[in-house]
């Protein structure tokens, strides 16, 4: 299949650095849809999008980008999802269930045969679930864009969802888990999320354990799940390329119309924060090269200025060769390949922040201590004008090769819109980078990092690091937490 563009923003953030990740708002349409037309402000040049927002003639909310001069046409959706959070006891749905539907056979296509027809016509496209919505992707050429979208909708309404298929990518699901616990880095992430998550539900779609949270699933519970959420009433669709609102809007209810009209989707389940925590746990583990992940719970919007200000304040202290982070434990020590920090996303605003590296076994206590130190440093100083400018820059200068692809525009306005942003952010990011200043990104470094941070190491011997617990498994870690 023809992998469509997918350049987003990491580093140029309307909210989407650092992840997953994932309400919608409403504004009047933007009258304009023809040329993009630039205008000047204080700030630099604000480019006009020329985005809009309403709804088809089937009632279905549409999103719209005319992205002049490009030759594939992209749709980007979201079904509003919060399942995934009530059924921790099938918590393999997560990761099986849209899969089996857009790649398991359609119609009187089998699986090889659907796949053979998108290569055919250079088209492609995918569903997943997140954690509060299940999110699809459509892009091929657009003269067969139509044809793509014909087999994508007999994928939602007719899937052949064929058991032999189901085993197969839970037995894969079941060795890719197995695999992991082998790695350093992934266990240190998987029991940060344990204790970050806690008795949340969505905590058994990360850990997948007991392994019964996929072997149970069955064929029903994936047709249960798509019958339930894939409706027109939990839908918004993001058009970016060459058609016009007109011919999206027809092409948006050719496809999605024969959905039910309402979902059957459920709250989500509030989170609660765990209780601040300064623990260090070592997981001893044979591991030929230590890792550690220091962090802790933070409330940080992923969106709009402060979601700016976010991406640029992880860029400083842990985002590439020149950050903080990195300088400390690579240049300095010697440590370690590199070391990063970044917020990832947990439910709605709630966040995790952390820091990781992976280090050689004999510097592990040299490099905890100096993550320790740069991040204590990092929250009382902040950072400074010379620190912010070029990465300002940078985002200035990437964001509008972003928007003139078709696939990379589509995902940039869905991940606006989940981030609780208008349909025209795009519109407003040149302002937006252009009024940070370090004062103001420094109190919210301030406010919004934690004060104390949880610290894991997993790594051959505990000796000599100062921990508060040691254990051999993820299966102990319970025991680390009580008071």
């Amino acid at each position: 299949m023809r992998i469509p563009d997918r350049r987003a923003l990491k580093s140029l953030s309307l909210g989407l650095a650092m992840g997953v990740t994932l309400v919608f708002s409403h504004a009047a349409a933007m009258a304009q849809q023809n040329a993009v037309e630039s205008a000047r402000d204080q700030t630099g040049t604000a480019r006009s999008y020329a985005i809009s927002d309403g709804r088809t003639t089937g009632g279905i909310r549409l999103v719209h980008i005319l992205v002049k001069g490009e030759k594939d046409q992209a749709f980007s959706m979201a079904w509003r999802d919060r399942l995934i959070q009530h059924t921790p006891d099938k918590a393999g749905l997560g990761q099986l269930a849209a899969v089996l539907v857009a790649s398991g056979g359609a119609g009187p296509l089998d699986a090889g045969t659907l796949e053979e027809e998108l290569k055919d016509i250079g088209g492609y496209f995918s569903l997943s679930r997140g954690r509060a919505a299940t999110f699809g992707d459509v892009s091929a050429p657009a003269e067969q864009f139509e044809a793509t979208l014909r087999l994508f909708r007999t994928s939602l309404m007719e899937p052949r969802l064929p058991a032999i298929t189901l085993e197969r990518r839970k037995r894969f699901m079941q060795n890719g888990r197995k695999a992991n616990r082998e790695k350093a880095e992934t266990l240190a992430r998987e029991a940060m999320s344990t204790i970050l998550l806690g008795d949340h539900p969505i905590s058994a779609s990360l850990s997948l354990a007991p392994t019964s949270t996929i072997t149970s699933v069955t064929v029903a519970d994936v047709d249960a799940w798509r019958k339930a959420i894939l409706a027109r009433s939990n839908l918004t669709v993001v058009s970016a390329g060459p058609l016009t609102r007109e011919a999206a809007a027809e092409l948006v209810d050719r496809t999605f119309g024969g959905l039910p009209e309402k979902d059957a989707d459920r709250d989500g389940i509030p989170f609660v924060r765990p209780p601040k925590a300064s623990k260090t746990i070592v997981i001893e583990s044979p591991v030929q090269q230590s890792a550690i992940l220091i962090g802790g719970p933070v409330l940080w919007s992923n969106g709009g200025p402060e979601g700016i200000a976010r991406s640029i304040a992880m860029s400083v202290l842990g985002g590439g060769p020149r950050s903080r982070l990195f300088i400390a434990v690579r240049e300095r020590l010697g440590a370690a390949y590199g070391a990063s920090a970044g917020i990832s996303a947990i439910l709605g605003r709630e966040g995790a922040f952390g820091m990781e590296a992976a280090v050689a076994n004999d510097k592990v206590g040299p490099a905890v201590a100096a993550m320790r130190a740069e991040y204590a440093a990092f929250r009382e100083k902040g950072v400074s004008a010379e620190d912010i400018d070029p990465i300002k820059r940078r985002m200035t200068s990437g964001f509008p090769e972003t928007m003139r692809k078709s696939g990379s525009a589509a995902s940039v306005i869905r991940g606006a819109l989940q981030n609780g942003l208008l349909f025209d952010a795009p519109d407003h990011q040149s302002r937006w980078i252009g009024n940070q200043k370090a004062e103001e990104i420094n109190q919210l470094i301030r406010e919004r990092l934690p004060e104390t941070l949880t610290t894991i190491i997993v790594t051959p011997s505990a000796e000599g690091l100062g921990a508060d617990c040691v254990i051999k498994a993820l299966e102990e870690l319970k025991g680390c937490l009580a008071p």
